[in-house]
């Protein structure tokens, strides 16, 4: 981003530590990207090659050492299609291959957060709210066409075609989107674990996945005992997108591990609070926990203090562990090929004497918290 780069030329980079050395960064609430978190598994053998190439896989290798889209596309298929049964990505639509959420957006646009549009206009917001971002949903397998076929277009350099995206799909498949010429970027993200640890709709009927999943865990627990307040770790979540794909600035509430399973992402992260500077959607608007300002292309006459924000940045590449703690600004950006990723959110011990709530613990937490408090109190008594 030229303009952003023109504003922060020396932008730092978070740290990368292996984990012995990433122990005190994560106790003092400090992002970090842990190098070598599954350094000690076995590495790749025959059997896990064999996946790669969509066979049945006998290694319990984790998720970076392990997932690639031809072996997710075999494992996450209904039995009868894993069978043989289903002879196109079309057809499978129709069967009984679970579902999963997809965004789709017009590059450069995708995707923010939304919601369906005619949500938005029956919810009557106080703010203009038409969400552009447009969710539907498809198989596994489809999605995975719709990845192929890009790659396929990409290095063929075809020109776009009348009624296809950019990717060379007709507008047609998936979700039966509108007819178009715009060029579109496609984004699945889905929950694979529910806050108690149990698999999603969308992954029970697959043991397999659920497996890789529990190794995972299993892998990053050695992670959770930095964190003096971790008590559990939450929902976890698959995202498998596009090159050219941002999820925009925006903060959530707990820590985060973000392991990288193929491809590699660009985050841009901030300390927290610092709302006044990033312009944050108010509450009551969907997009509230979000910047208004485009890191991509920073308009600093209109949001002239973005120009003071503290930011950081990092590259987060297979194998890789981002442990992102809860409340900071993040953007996570798709510059430079496809990838693949799953997030777990953390839970954290009931409050007591012993284990203060965040805005307890982080003076920058307290004042984005009370903040909050303040903006809801004269929402409340004076309206929107």
């Amino acid at each position: 981003h030229p303009s952003l780069a023109a504003l922060y030329p020396n932008m730092p980079a978070v740290e990368r530590r292996p984990l012995s050395e990433a122990h005190g960064l994560i106790r003092r609430g400090e992002p970090v990207v842990i190098t070598d978190v599954f350094a000690d598994v076995l590495p790749e053998t025959s059997e896990s090659s064999s996946a790669q190439q969509g066979g049945a896989a006998t290694t319990n290798h984790p998720v970076p050492q392990k997932w690639t889209l031809g072996y997710l596309r075999h494992l996450l298929r209904s039995r009868r299609a894993a069978d043989g049964a289903v002879g196109s990505a079309q057809s499978s639509r129709s069967g009984s291959d679970p579902l999963f959420n997809v965004a789709t957006d017009v590059a450069g646009a995708c995707c923010r957060y939304y919601e369906p549009r005619h949500v938005a206009i029956k919810a009557d917001y106080p703010y203009p709210f038409r969400p552009s971002t447009h969710l539907y949903r498809d198989t596994f397998d489809g999605f995975a066409s719709t990845l192929q076929a890009a790659y396929t277009r990409r290095s063929r350099g075809a020109p776009l075609a009348e009624g296809d995206d950019d990717d060379g799909v007709p507008t047609a498949s998936g979700a039966a989107l509108a007819d178009h010429t715009v060029p579109m970027l496609h984004y699945l993200h889905d929950i694979i674990m529910n806050p108690n640890g149990e698999a999603s709709e969308a992954t029970a009927a697959n043991p397999a996945f659920a497996e890789d999943v529990k190794a995972t865990l299993a892998t990053l627990t050695k992670v959770t005992r930095s964190q003096p307040f971790f008590a559990a770790f939450g929902p976890a979540k698959i995202w498998i997108g596009q090159r050219g794909i941002t999820m925009p600035l925006h903060y959530d509430t707990t820590d985060n591990l973000y392991v990288m399973a193929w491809g590699r992402k660009r985050a841009i992260l901030a300390e927290p609070g610092q709302l006044d500077r990033f312009y944050r959607y108010p509450n009551g608007h969907p997009l509230v926990g979000s910047s208004q300002v485009n890191l991509s292309v920073p308009d600093v006459t209109r949001y002239s203090r973005f120009a003071r924000a503290k930011l950081r940045e990092a590259i987060v590449g297979p194998g890789d562990v981002l442990y992102l703690p809860g409340w900071w600004w993040h953007q996570f950006e798709q510059p430079f090929e496809d990838t693949c990723a799953i997030n777990l959110w953390a839970r954290e011990m009931p409050t007591s004497a012993a284990v203060p709530q965040a805005p307890e613990r982080d003076i920058r937490v307290r004042e984005l918290s009370l903040y909050d408090h303040l903006e809801r109190t004269v929402v409340k008594s004076f309206g929107h």
